[in-house]
């Protein structure tokens, strides 16, 4: 149960984060850099296969001028 709700988390917040990405014109690879990970890093929070971090999360929402 605990897992599911982790999983529905990830992706949730994963399609908010492709969305958010899309809005500021930004590409995976200006993300990847800005987290110091991989594209495929970033492919993987956006399909929500990936947990990402707080910090994470804050990096990229200085990024996208966005709210955390």
């Amino acid at each position: 149960m605990v897992e599911e709700r982790f999983n529905l988390r990830n992706r949730i917040i994963g399609v908010l984060l492709k969305d958010a990405r899309e809005k500021a014109n930004r590409s995976k690879r200006e993300c990847a850099d800005a987290l110091g990970v991989s594209s495929s890093t970033i492919t993987s929070y956006e399909a929500g296969r990936k947990g990402i971090s707080l910090p994470e999360l804050e990096v990229l929402a200085y990024l996208f001028d966005v709210p955390v």
